[in-house]
């Protein structure tokens, strides 16, 4: 599996600090990119000097659904 590490280009909303027991939404804007059909898109969050970390996987066909959800709701 090869990983490419992307930095992203805009960042909306991103938060210094979240206290414990909050949410807070952000918007993380990448470079443009193409996945093939067999390959996965994983989203890895970490928490700077603390524990909490969050990982997300997408295929390209949930990638692909997202897309058309969001075209046809804007």
């Amino acid at each position: 599996m090869q990983r490419l590490e992307m930095v992203p280009m805009y960042k909306h909303q991103g938060q210094n600090k979240i206290s414990g027991g909050s949410s807070k939404r952000f918007v993380y804007v990448l470079p443009k990119f193409v996945l093939g059909d067999d390959e996965e898109l994983e989203i890895d969050l970490k928490e700077l000097n603390g524990n909490r970390r969050i990982n997300l996987w997408y295929k390209n066909h949930q990638i692909k659904r997202l897309n058309a959800f969001w075209r046809k709701n804007i």
